[in-house]
């Protein structure tokens, strides 16, 4: 339901207004708002569900996981000056959530070594730890200095699996929402 209300809202929410305008509109920031609360549910029933069943989950649920994280990102940098980004900021937190993803992940990822001997959830939990490390690049010093003194966690550590761009099934889903995401890290 949530990933629907951000497939119908985003493509609005992120387009150019056709009128050159110092406002984004009342309605392109409804927009952005729907995408923020959608977005924002989205992660909190995904967080509900214990990190044993993630191998059951289809391809479809991680699809919508990585659009998410891509659309939060997308709102937390974009710079538009109607936007407010501490809205964003206040509301769900990229951070917070990329790091309780990457604990669920690496949880569910132990349990799939245990039970099935597969590692991809710890591969996962290591893509997300880039993306997040990517994320902090794109913050300045001043804000990563002030998100630390606040206890965020701002941390760079990949834990060597930084290389995973040059994975052609990554590199297709960072790409296939035509964001650029790929191409920028």
């Amino acid at each position: 339901m949530y990933h629907t209300e951000v497939t119908i809202n985003e493509k609005f929410a992120f387009s150019k207004p056709s009128i050159a305008s110092n406002s984004l509109g009342f309605e392109r920031l409804e927009c952005l708002f729907a995408c923020l609360s959608a977005v924002k549910s989205w992660f909190e029933i995904w967080f509900q569900f214990p990190s044993s069943v993630y191998p059951s989950f289809n391809f479809l649920i991680f699809a919508q996981l990585v659009r998410c994280v891509i659309i939060i990102n997308r709102l937390c940098v974009l710079d538009e000056p109607d936007w407010d980004k501490s809205l964003v900021d206040a509301t769900a937190n990229l951070s917070d959530i990329i790091d309780r993803l990457i604990a669920s992940l690496r949880e569910g990822g132990e349990y799939q070594v245990k039970t099935f001997g597969d590692d991809s959830f710890l591969q996962m939990a290591g893509i997300v730890e880039w993306v997040k490390a990517k994320h902090n690049d794109m913050l300045t010093p001043d804000l990563v200095t002030t998100m630390n003194m606040m206890g965020h966690s701002t941390d760079r550590g990949t834990n060597g699996q930084g290389d995973f761009i040059d994975d052609a099934w990554i590199r297709d889903i960072l790409e296939s929402w035509d964001y650029g995401l790929a191409s920028a890290y």
